[in-house]
């Protein structure tokens, strides 16, 4: 399971998860917090490589500007995304949190020792808070 946060320059954090589906959430700051009312809307389960399938990803690509694998495609413990970079403006700043295939409890974060809430456990297993406290000053910055 994998959770990238994008903080763009309109103080919001979009999450986009894969793990037996995908999903995505937006937060808005509100003061020092980050805060949501949504929950993940979960796609595309499936895991087939049939034409019906292959342009449905291709159609939430367009729709949500990224896609990515689910746990059950490809090789296990790797995740692949892909984003439009078009879907979001200017410059971003980045954060990853992947759950270890051998533990569920251990989470690495991306930047190492800087991707803060997005490495939340609740997060990355997709059972996000409804409010974080995102610092994004140490994320992957991405112009």
């Amino acid at each position: 399971m994998a959770s990238l946060c994008i903080c763009d320059e309109q103080n919001e954090v979009t999450v986009l998860h894969a793990s037996a589906a995908l999903g995505q959430i937006l937060y808005k700051k509100e003061g020092d917090r980050w805060v949501t009312n949504q929950k993940f809307d979960w796609k595309m389960r499936e895991v087939d490589m049939k034409d019906a399938t292959i342009t449905k990803r291709n159609q939430y690509l367009k729709i949500n500007g990224w896609g990515a694998n689910t746990m059950s495609m490809g090789n296990v413990g790797e995740t692949e995304f892909i984003i439009d970079r078009k879907a979001f403006s200017g410059e971003l700043k980045l954060a990853i949190g992947l759950m270890t295939a051998e533990d569920p409890n251990n989470i690495v974060g991306i930047p190492s020792g800087g991707a803060g809430d997005c490495a939340d456990q609740r997060l990355v297993s997709g059972d996000p808070k409804s409010s974080y406290s995102f610092n994004s000053t140490n994320w992957l910055s991405y112009k």
